[in-house]
């Protein structure tokens, strides 16, 4: 099975795709290979749990135990250093407004850097304390038309700092 995983990650990079699909892409294999280690450290099994398990160890990167193991991976599976999880000292959080698409209310909250959308919408949740924002509320873009598209969970924030929402209101 190691021998499979390393074909399939040697057919991963080899791709010609962006950036992104490849993440996504990267995100599915290790999802596959790493089912059990992640249910066993009480992540789901979805598109969810491989990222979250990503912000989990960014989140304690400072931890030296967390930093050392987490550069192993990265070195064993061939990405550069805090690639895949971070830099040690990155743990610091940035602010991301939301503002409603309807009624222009405006929350702001605390992330970390590279974290995703999903990630930004449960820190509304958790702020608000109201759960059922998770399931009512969805990020959005204005498109060159003005109409409103979906912005998907597992993107990531990257550089934007405000977040466009609509559904339960804020």
């Amino acid at each position: 099975t190691h021998q499979s995983f390393r074909r399939s990650l040697d057919q991963l990079r080899r791709r010609d795709q962006g950036a992104f699909k490849k993440r996504q892409a990267m995100a599915q294999l290790l999802g596959q290979w790493w089912k059990e280690q992640l249910r066993a450290s009480g992540f789901t099994i979805d598109e969810h749990g491989f990222p979250q398990m990503l912000a989990a160890v960014r989140a304690h990167r400072d931890s030296a135990g967390i930093d050392i193991v987490s550069r192993e991976v990265e070195r064993l599976l061939g990405f550069p250093a805090g690639c895949l999880f971070g830099s040690r000292g990155q743990s610091e959080s940035i602010e991301v407004t939301f503002r409603h698409a309807d009624d222009g209310d405006e929350v702001h909250v605390s992330v970390a850097p590279g974290a995703t959308v999903l990630e930004a919408r449960q820190a509304l949740a958790a702020k608000l304390q109201r759960l059922e924002v998770l399931q009512e509320c969805v990020v959005v873009v204005r498109t060159a038309s003005g109409l409103l598209e979906l912005l998907e969970d597992s993107q990531p924030l990257n550089d934007r700092r405000g977040l466009l929402v609509t559904g339960a209101s804020i």
